[in-house]
């Protein structure tokens, strides 16, 4: 059976290449925006498109993070240290992946300092597919 990944950032572009990237290779989906219309729409051809694989959207990051084994961090530096805050206590020992995308390199240490018991891993928009399919 294939992990269930939650991705923040799940309207922008980034986020929509990586979701449309992991639903096609059966990845469970658990999508997470600020825009909830732009989610619900991207949600719903996500779910056209893929019809066999479990796709959902969510509002609340520790929720999605509680259900999903890999925690995608698409988000700019701020958002992803708030993210960080809120969902420390449901990610412990998970695998947690910034998604750096060369314009505002997040530092790793403060994610690891605000996730002291997690698996932070960073990856670009080319590595980040492969790296997923490497943790289960």
């Amino acid at each position: 059976m294939k992990s269930t990944i939650a991705i923040t950032g799940a309207t922008n572009t980034a986020g929509k290449l990586l979701s449309e990237q992991l639903a096609a290779k059966g990845f469970s989906l658990l999508l997470l925006s600020a825009d909830t219309e732009a989610l619900q729409a991207w949600n719903s051809g996500l779910q056209e498109k893929f019809p066999r694989v479990n796709i959902d959207s969510m509002q609340c990051s520790y929720d999605a993070s509680w259900q999903a084994d890999i925690l995608v961090l698409n988000e700019t530096r701020e958002h992803v240290l708030e993210i960080a805050t809120h969902v420390k206590n449901v990610v412990t020992r998970k695998p947690v992946i910034i998604l750096q995308d060369g314009e505002q390199d997040i530092p790793i240490q403060d994610v690891a300092a605000a996730l002291p018991h997690c698996n932070i891993k960073e990856a670009t928009k080319d590595t980040i597919v492969p790296m997923i399919e490497t943790l289960y």
